[in-house]
């Protein structure tokens, strides 16, 4: 039997404005209505009008607006006066663009958010003024959810990805005045035009607090670019080349099978490693645009070690499938028993996180979670629970790496991973976001 069924090996997790949400000044789902209008889902109607240049795209978030440059979306609000602010979006910047643009601008001036140099940077200026740089350094050509809020002669906060920036304090500027404009894409006067993707930009009319936003990011984090519960089957022969089975796992050296176990009572398919070897995943299988969203979010899978001596490895990240010259982050089930997570450079590995001898048992199931947030900041589980680490830290900092092409596995014979159940659990799992256990 052909199982798990589940079509496709993604979940989009569409965002589109809440309407039920306090205080909505203004909010986007940036899907024109025409060639020139973007609705505006709030009961204000500040609709948008057109400027040559942004066009409509699909991502796994859900409608977005594409801006190359040019052009803009605008109106002419009427001079409404806040005494608070919080203004919420995604939004995807673009690598090697260099000069500072705006991604939104609220009034003349008044309220701006800016992507800096390269697209690695975050701006906010209030009434004119530098109030906020964020220079931590976000990745580019991937998603990031980006809050910022404001309160009158007191300042505000950033948030990056559901949590507060590093440095996350925006300076008073003073009282914001009538706000006689909105633009998004550039400033007030259709120049400083942005380059990047946005999505669902919102305006509220008061501060909105952290867990707001924590869950505001989680409803997008969740998005599964890629899962590996789309149907296995059996393998007859072990595959020595080739596609295993009809999965997307490719033969580099070594024998591979597709089998059924049972996993926490749950039948399940695994892909065994027979005779030692290496096999890949292309991440050209991952609902992505660009490598670099295949080396950040979550990583989700279940890994055995088949026996004592056993070196069980999972290139997470990897620009290569030939491990003597890759450039990655792996976990390894060592031949001790302990954990270990890796850096790799050129082939050659720096451990960045490690156990104690002993840490897992041979011939058991664990699942294994990594995730990495946009400051590249590394985060490891075992079955829901934080590794403890005796070498290096957990979670630990590296931005060496930032794209990814291939998942690669080096087994020892023995050992496996699952691939999916009836109840569509057990699956390779990656996320857009960080998602904890």
């Amino acid at each position: 039997m052909r199982w798990p069924t589940r079509a496709w090996g993604q979940r989009k997790a569409k965002q589109i404005v809440p309407l039920d949400d306090s205080s909505l000044w203004a909010g986007y789902n940036m899907r024109p209505t025409d060639d020139d209008v973007l609705a505006d889902q709030s009961v204000n109607g500040y609709d948008l009008a057109r400027t040559s240049g942004p066009i409509s795209l699909q991502s796994i978030l859900g409608d977005a607006m594409q801006f190359g440059g040019v052009g803009n979306w605008a109106t002419a609000a009427p001079d409404d006066t806040f005494t608070a602010l919080t203004i919420e979006l995604w939004w995807r910047p673009r690598a090697g663009v260099v000069n500072s643009s705006r991604i939104l601008e609220v009034g003349q001036n008044d309220v701006e958010l800016i992507t800096g140099q390269l697209g690695t940077a975050v701006y906010v200026k209030i009434n004119n003024n530098n109030a906020y740089i964020q220079n931590d350094g976000i990745q580019t050509e991937s998603w990031h959810h980006v809050v910022i809020t404001y309160t009158n002669g007191v300042g505000g906060s950033v948030y990056i990805d559901g949590e507060l920036a590093a440095t996350s304090a925006i300076s008073n500027e003073g009282n914001l005045t009538a706000f006689t404009d909105l633009t998004i894409g550039s400033d007030y006067t259709n120049t400083l035009n942005v380059e990047g993707d946005l999505l669902r930009p919102c305006i509220y009319s008061e501060v909105k607090d952290a867990t707001w936003v924590t869950n505001r990011y989680r409803e997008g984090a969740i998005a599964v670019q890629f899962h590996t519960a789309w149907g296995a089957i059996e393998t007859v022969a072990n595959a020595t080349s080739g596609y295993i089975s009809n999965t997307p796992f490719r033969v580099n050296t070594g024998s591979w099978a597709v089998e059924t176990e049972t996993i926490e009572g749950h039948e399940t398919k695994v892909l065994v490693c027979k005779t030692a070897g290496v096999c890949y995943l292309p991440t050209s299988f991952f609902a992505i645009d660009a490598p670099e969203e295949a080396a950040y979010g979550t990583f989700s899978f279940w890994l055995y070690k088949g026996a004592d001596g056993n070196r069980t490895e999972v290139e997470f990240i990897s620009d290569l499938f030939d491990l003597s010259a890759n450039d990655g982050y792996a976990f390894f089930f060592y031949d001790d028993e302990r954990i270990y997570v890796s850096r790799r450079t050129g082939g050659g590995a720096v451990i960045r996180l490690g156990t104690s001898t002993g840490y897992i048992s041979n011939k058991t199931w664990y699942n294994v979670r990594i995730t990495r947030d946009y400051a590249g900041n590394f985060t490891s589980y075992l079955d829901g629970s934080l590794i403890v680490a005796s070498t290096g830290t957990n979670p630990f900092e590296d931005t060496n790496h930032t794209a990814s092409n291939y998942v690669v596995l080096d087994f020892d014979a023995g050992d496996k991973i699952a691939l999916g159940g009836l109840n569509n659990e057990h699956a390779i799992t990656k996320y857009l976001g960080v998602v904890t256990p």
